[in-house]
């Protein structure tokens, strides 16, 4: 298999895992500043938990919205 193609049928994969994936918007806690992020997720509650473990629990300011 050639460099090119591997290259090729890696993006065609990662763009059909992708399309499952919504973007939500929340505001989290960083060194005492209010930053908004954006997580990517399938679900808004699988976003909540993704942030939680990322950022801390008690640093979650917003429930995440689908953008």
């Amino acid at each position: 298999m050639h460099k090119w193609s591997l290259t090729l049928l890696l993006s065609e994969t990662a763009i059909a895992i992708n399309t499952c994936m919504k973007q939500y918007q929340l505001t989290v806690r960083v060194a005492g500043i209010a930053v908004n992020t954006v997580i990517h997720a399938e679900r808004a509650d699988a976003a909540l938990r993704l942030a939680q473990h990322v950022y801390g629990a008690g640093n979650i300011v917003s429930q995440p919205r689908a953008i």
